[in-house]
Formats: structure tokens, C-alpha cells, sequence
């Protein structure tokens, strides 16, 4: 973790489980993580972590309501949204879906998939209160 006030950098206690290809971002001054798959690509999690920086520990909150690696990821208003990414083996299916997190009630739902499938490590932004999801062709 970088502090841009002391201009250091320190270490983070290590996530419960390992992923790559997670979502992530912070919000409220917390960082999450959603989702991603194994080191050794055998499968995908649905799990979410919380950082919690103010006791230095990963807070386990609600999980997506699918497993997926590789999705944009943005926040808007105050909450996380998940758009796109790979489903799990043995397919690896493109996904087109949007689910939108709200860390008050620790949930989430799902919400009007997108008109394209947003693969392959996608990235997005939040600008105003527009998520957008670049979709690699």
C-alpha cells in the first residue's frame, strides 16, 4: 500500500485466499476485491473482501451472485458495480452481466446486462455516475 502523505510504501496483510484477474477498487476509504480465479486458473470465486484499513485486517462480505475473474469494475454513488469478465471452467463463458454492490446492506443485485460481452482483463471507469466498461474486440 502506497501513502502518498509519507510518500512510503507498506505491505498488506495477505488475502484470505489467493486470486489473479480480480475486480478492484475502493470505495468509502476501503479497498475490495471481488472475485477472480486461482494462481493455477483451475477455477474462479465469487467471494468479496473488504480491507479494512483501520485495523489492518480482510473482512469477508457478501459474495457476487456468480463466480467471474476479469470484469470492469467501477464505483458510482457510492457503490460497486461488476460488469462482464469470464465465468469458470470448463467453458470460461464471456459474460455480458452487470451486478451492483451496496456496502451499507452488504448485497448485491443484478441489473441490465450489457449489450456485449466485456472480456479479456477488461478495465472500465466511472465517470459522474456513468460506469464505463471498455470491451476489448
Amino acid at each position: 500500500m502506497y501513502n502518498a502523505t509519507n510518500k512510503t510504501w507498506a505491505s498488506l496483510p495477505p488475502l484470505p485466499v489467493p486470486v489473479e484477474q480480480a475486480q478492484v477498487a475502493t470505495m468509502s476509504g476501503m479497498l475490495y476485491v471481488a472475485g477472480g480465479g486461482s494462481p493455477n486458473d483451475s477455477n474462479v470465486t465469487s467471494s468479496v473482501y473488504m480491507y479494512d484499513s483501520f485495523n489492518n485486517v480482510w473482512v469477508s462480505k457478501a459474495p457476487m451472485p456468480m463466480a467471474l475473474k476479469g470484469a470492469a469494475v467501477g464505483v458510482v454513488y457510492n457503490k460497486l458495480y461488476v460488469a462482464g469478465g469470464f465465468g469458470g471452467p470448463p467453458s470460461w463463458p464471456h459474460l455480458s452481466s452487470l451486478y451492483e454492490y451496496d456496502p451499507v446492506t452488504d448485497t448485491w443485485a443484478t441489473k441490465a446486462s450489457m449489450i456485449s460481452d466485456a472480456i479479456g482483463n477488461a478495465a472500465g471507469a466511472a465517470v459522474n455516475s456513468f460506469l464505463l466498461p471498455l470491451i476489448p474486440i
